[in-house]
């Protein structure tokens, strides 16, 4: 199964952290009968051939042992290699991401420069390649894996839309034959990134809108809405601002499909942004309230979505006397929320967006502080809002 591993030249290849011989050590720890001992394989994979979201020289010579491992039928954590394929397939350029191949030379001329970045843009493309050439092994395992690699293997072939027409099928097919929710979920999830708004899977997604399950009615109400953009159903719009105001049902589930970015909250709030305010500004209490219950990086998300339902458009320069009261209370929790500033470049880089002081001393300064965040303005969007939002779901989880 590995035994071409020592048919590479691997110290002659480079990943994130230099030469790349400790690779095959790396490869045949995958196969350890020892947990710890594959734990450390997947933590060093993702340090060395798949760093902070780049690929390197040696990331495409790696992906054939790991789709052996994947083919036996004696390889533990098979879900996890799916999940670090899958990374691979959708790898940057270290210049993309502005971190070097490796450690480079200072006075490197442009056109060095350039072959350097072409040399980048080569890894990139082989490495996706690479992974595109398990696609028929991913369909087995999309057709009867067990769920957490029928999820991972679907998810690698969200990656690949101009593979769709061989992986659409398949898709229909174990969706139509399964009860595991958790499955159905990410099948509705792929089908977004490969069916898209075909009329077929429309109609899968409004049929799914009615499930008994939460979090299945989640993905299909994201598909409707992000497809069907400024005239989504009602239905669908009704079920992202439910789970947003009552996210306990389904928000551990969802952090374990390979899709979720971050909290549920934090990753729905993103659904709102391109919809109508007026449809989706009863979502602003619940989301006020979520940016100081949730990890930075969701209440980053939270506050992009909420400045999106407040004042739409992104826009440059705009003026406190414009604004209306409920902006100038989104604009005050904003600043209040200690969370949003853990990490100050984010939230300068979302505010300047929509054209306002990015850092939290000149917000303040902006806002002038005599117009506070008004609980009364955000209890009476509360009493407005429609009873769908407001009652609890009784699915099951």
């Amino acid at each position: 199964m590995l035994e071409g591993l020592k048919h590479i030249p691997w110290g002659q290849l480079q990943h994130a952290q230099g030469p790349a011989s400790d690779i095959p050590t790396l490869m045949r720890l995958l196969t350890s009968d020892i947990k710890e001992d594959r734990e450390y394989a997947f933590y060093a994979f993702y340090g060395n051939i798949w760093h902070q979201g780049v690929v390197y020289q040696a990331t495409p010579f790696t992906v054939p042992f790991f789709l052996a491992l994947l083919s036996n039928p004696e390889t533990e954590d098979k879900d996890e290699i799916a999940l670090l394929l899958a990374h691979i397939a959708t790898g940057a350029s270290p210049f993309e991401n502005e971190l070097p191949p490796y450690d480079e030379f200072p006075g490197l001329t442009l056109v060095e420069e350039q072959q350097d970045k072409e040399k980048a843009r080569e890894w990139v493309r082989s490495a996706r390649t690479a992974v595109a050439e398990g696609i028929d092994l991913y369909l087995q395992l999309i057709a009867s894996a067990p769920t957490e690699l029928c999820l991972a293997t679907s998810y690698i072939c969200s990656k690949y839309p101009e593979h769709s027409e061989r992986i659409v099928p398949v898709l229909y097919k174990r969706l139509a034959h399964t009860q595991d929710n958790k499955i159905k979920t990410g099948l509705l999830l792929s089908l977004r990134e490969l069916a898209q708004s075909s009329p077929s899977a429309m109609a899968t997604y409004a049929t799914y809108l009615n499930d008994h399950n939460q979090l299945v009615r989640w993905a299909a109400a994201t598909c409707l809405t992000q497809l069907t953009e400024h005239e989504p159903p009602k239905e669908a719009v009704s079920t992202l601002l439910h789970t947003i105001a009552h996210p306990d049902n389904i928000s551990n589930t969802y952090l374990s499909l390979p899709w979720a970015n971050g909290d549920i909250i934090g990753d729905t709030s993103l659904f709102l942004c391109n919809l109508d305010p007026k449809i989706v500004e009863f979502a602003i209490p619940a989301l006020v309230e979520a940016l100081h219950l949730i990890a930075p990086y969701s209440a980053l998300n939270i506050a992009y979505a909420l400045l999106s339902i407040a004042f739409g458009e992104e826009e440059d320069g705009r003026e406190l006397e414009t604004l209306n009261k409920r902006q100038k209370c989104v604009l005050t929790a904003i600043l209040q929320s200690q969370n949003l500033w853990t990490i100050n470049g984010n939230m300068f880089e979302i505010l300047e967006t929509f054209g306002f002081p990015g850092w939290r001393d000149e917000l303040h300064d902006f806002l002038k502080q005599r117009h506070a965040c008004n609980i009364i303005e955000l209890d009476q969007m509360r009493k407005h809002a429609p009873p769908t939002f407001l009652t609890p779901f009784k699915a099951t989880a």
